[in-house]
């Protein structure tokens, strides 16, 4: 099975980026893919492109993953160490169900003890 976090830098590329509409569309047709999305990740694109969230809500091969409480104290920690708040969920899902972070920039990433997958931009 394949599993992958999406950060909010592919987020506000839905729409407009190749990579990112080809693994939106594989989850869709592939049940062995599953494409999970921080909350945190969510909203920090949503104050980049306005009805995001909207769009999302009706992709459902797309899970959104909710702040809990239990992450709230994981997620406040990483951004106590430095974490940039908008990475920080996407850290804590990735560790949680040992995922890659896909994302643009994996500069935020690094020395978080996550794997990443780095698209290259259009």
């Amino acid at each position: 099975m394949t599993k992958l976090i999406l950060d909010h830098t592919v987020l506000a590329a839905m729409g407009t980026h190749r990579q990112v509409s080809a693994i939106v569309a594989g989850a869709s047709h592939n049940i062995d893919q599953t494409v999970r999305v921080p909350a945190m990740c969510l909203a920090a694109a949503e104050a980049e492109r306005s009805g995001l969230t909207r769009h999302v809500r009706y992709l459902p091969a797309l899970q959104v993953v909710d702040l809990t409480t239990r992450d709230t104290g994981i997620v406040g920690a990483l951004i106590a160490l430095g974490v940039d708040w908008r990475n920080a969920h996407a850290v804590a899902v990735a560790r949680e169900y040992s995922a890659p972070v896909v994302t643009l920039d994996a500069e935020g990433y690094e020395s978080f003890g996550v794997e990443t997958i780095t698209l290259k931009a259009n």
